[in-house]
């Protein structure tokens, strides 16, 4: 049901899109190229969503966390590596159909390499939002509003150059853009190098972050529970 939520949603943007875009079209993109857009969000959303936000927050709040605490291993890797895991089954997956058709885009390495660091990213932004559980009762509101911000500014909705100019310089001090925006930006041979540094910076400032603020959160955990 999850991924047919996530084709339909794709469904009802592209055809938004192209009923936007009429006969006519004056934007940079064609309406084959907004399609193809769509679609390699689709399949990054498909690899990048988790969530961890809900099982930390959960664990904090019921005082299970105590148990993983106790384990010889850190708890922000346990749970990437088991996220990773199951995120391998797409790759298989989506190899697999590339063999198949004999697809093999241009920059095909670089991409993969890009959608690895915005499934950090994604992650370390959803363990972060988790972790405020040992602050506040409850993240459900921070998380919707993280969605709707990443949706907006994460070129999910629409190309982030078809918005104004202010709401662009905006989207290049947020990470939001990193996570669907530039891997399609190196797939159509857009990305410039510092954008490509510019993600992986975003990636290992985040990790050291959530590390930080999981260290704070440990000292007001009372393991109390529900």
């Amino acid at each position: 049901m999850q991924w047919f939520t996530v084709v339909l949603k794709f469904s009802f943007t592209v055809l938004f899109w192209l009923s936007a875009m009429g006969a006519s079209n004056s934007l940079s993109y064609s309406k084959m190229q907004m399609v193809i857009y769509f679609f390699v969000v689709m399949l990054i959303g498909f690899f990048v969503e988790t969530d961890i936000t809900e099982k930390v927050s959960t664990a904090i709040y019921q005082g299970n966390l105590s148990v993983d605490l106790l384990k010889p291993i850190s708890y922000s890797f346990l749970n990437f590596t088991s996220y990773f895991a199951m995120k391998l089954c797409i790759v298989v997956f989506l190899v697999v159909c590339a063999i198949a058709l004999r697809f093999f885009p241009a920059y095909s390495a670089a991409f993969a390499i890009s959608v690895f660091f915005s499934l950090i990213i994604n992650f370390e932004m959803s363990y972060l939002i988790g972790i405020l559980a040992f602050w506040t009762n409850t993240v459900w509101g921070i998380s919707m509003v993280n969605s709707v911000l990443l949706d907006v500014f994460g070129g999910r909705l629409f190309p982030i150059e078809l918005a104004p100019s202010g709401m662009q310089k905006l989207c290049t001090f947020l990470p939001y853009q990193y996570i669907f925006y530039v891997p399609l930006q190196i797939l159509e041979r857009r990305a410039t190098p510092l954008l490509m540094v510019g993600q992986i910076a975003c990636a290992v400032v985040l990790f050291l972050f959530s590390r930080l603020i999981w260290q704070q959160g440990l000292k007001h955990y009372e393991a109390t529970g529900m």
